[in-house]
Formats: structure tokens, sequence, C-alpha cells
């Protein structure tokens, strides 16, 4: 299972040796099979898989071996993007998170599907190893909140937007807003939706769906606590727009509607 993980995630570049790999073991394994047949065929009533000569065993066993590879190295190297199935769109997102952070950054993430993305491409693909990802709590933390002020200074620390405030002025940004020790003037939100759609595309996929309904709402947020409403309830709108089921966005813009007074 490490190797099939290996061969379906990534570029094509880190699913080469996993591939090749899945197609070696395949072989491998085929060739144990065919083994295993010959040797039964030899010890039945009847021998009827081991007349021949008596190389015939090995020589059956290794052609089984040598199809299975044929037949599962093409399927692994070249249509790589079919077996990494839905979602895969997503890893432009962890990709950007990583490729984007200043040298020796702090990244702290909320997600596991940040975290564990991240991680991966730094162990396999070697990107930016010199960023530090760590997996925040929900909520407020105290020590983490006192990592933040000790490291502030220091070098920069990103935010992924989560459930949980930060714990200092933010800079928003996509993928991962910068904290920042004093206040920052309010974003543009055209250029920041126009990254949300470089990196996730038109996908359709529910994980881009998800990824891209939840950047639109975390802004639209940060514009409400600005006092901008007039650009916070077009985040909103797009946020719905790629998930409809998306309860927090429609709550949100309800209640700017409510302070409105209108009904949505």
């Amino acid at each position: 299972w490490i190797l099939v993980a290996a061969a379906v995630a990534g570029d094509e570049r880190d699913r080469l040796l996993p591939s090749l790999s899945l197609a070696v073991a395949a072989g491998v394994g085929a060739c144990a099979l065919g083994r295993w047949l010959v040797g039964q065929g030899a010890r039945s009533p009847t021998g009827l898989l081991a007349r021949g000569t008596s190389s015939s065993p090995a020589h059956a066993a290794i052609v089984a071996g040598a199809i299975a590879v044929l037949a599962v190295a093409p399927s692994a190297l070249g249509h790589g993007a079919a077996l990494r199935g839905p979602g895969f769109s997503a890893a432009a997102w962890t990709q950007a998170a990583l490729r984007d952070a200043p040298a020796r950054a702090l990244v702290l993430v909320r997600s596991d599907d940040l975290a564990s993305g991240a991680r991966y491409a730094q162990l396999v693909s070697g990107l930016r190893p010199d960023v530090t990802v760590l997996l925040r709590s929900r909520g407020r933390d105290a020590s983490r909140d006192r990592l933040v002020e000790r490291h502030l200074w220091r070098r920069a620390v990103l935010w992924e937007p989560g459930d949980d405030p930060p714990p200092a002025s933010v800079a928003e940004g996509v993928p991962l807003w910068t904290l920042s020790p004093a206040p920052s003037p309010s974003p543009l939100a055209v250029p920041l939706v126009r990254r949300i759609d470089d990196l996730l595309g038109a996908d359709a996929d529910p994980e881009a769906r998800r990824l891209r309904a939840d950047a639109l709402r975390h802004l639209g947020e940060r514009f409400v606590e600005r006092g901008d409403d007039a650009h916070a309830a077009p985040l909103f709108d797009l946020a719905l727009a790629a998930r409809p089921d998306d309860e927090a966005a429609r709550a949100r813009l309800a209640e700017l509607w409510a302070r409105r007074g209108l009904a949505p």
C-alpha cells in the first residue's frame, strides 16, 4: 500500500520509482504464483501442468512474471492521472503553500490534509525543506500563542485559515495568511479570488470545491471583521456557488442581509 500511495501522488518524477517498483512486485508475485501452480500440477494425478521438458516450469513462471510487468508498468506510468482519481488537483494548493513561503518560514496549519500533504512534498519531492510545518490544535492555545510571539519577530509565520482566530494581525493571502505584529491594510478581493482560480482551476472535484469554498468564506469573514460588508457578501456568494451545502457561508450571508434589514 505504501508503493501504491507513492505511485499515485506527486508529480511524474516522484511516481517513477514507486511505479516501477509496483510493476516489478507484480512480476515477482506472478512468477511465484506460476511456480506454485506448476508445482501443484506436477503433483496432480494427471500431471498436466508438468508435461514437457524439465525446464518448462521455470520458463512458465518467468513468462508469467514478464507478462505481469508488461501489463502493470504502462498503467502505472502512463495513466497516473486516472489512478490518482478525484482530489489530485488539490495538490497544487499544498505545493503553493510551501513554494510561496519565505525562507525558513514557520507554517501553522489547521487541516490534516495540508499538514500531511506538505510533509509528503518535503520528504518525497524535496520541496522547501527549510520550511517548518506544524499542525495546530483547535481553539485557543496558550503554548501556540507563545510560539507565535517568540518567532514573529525572527521569521515569517504563516497561518492556514481555520475555525480558530489567529493570535496576531494578518495579511490575507492564498492559500496562507501571513501573521504580522502590526495591523495590515485591507487587501483587494479580486486578486485573491483570481489566485484561488489559478490554483484550483475549474475542477468540479468535491475536494477542490471544498478548498475553494473554505478559502472564499474565510476571506469573506475577514472582510466582515474589517467592517467591509460590501466586499464580504460577494465572497460568500462565490463560496456557496462552489459548494451549495456550505452552511457556514450561508449563515454569514444571512447575517449580512439581516444587518441591512433585507431578506436574502
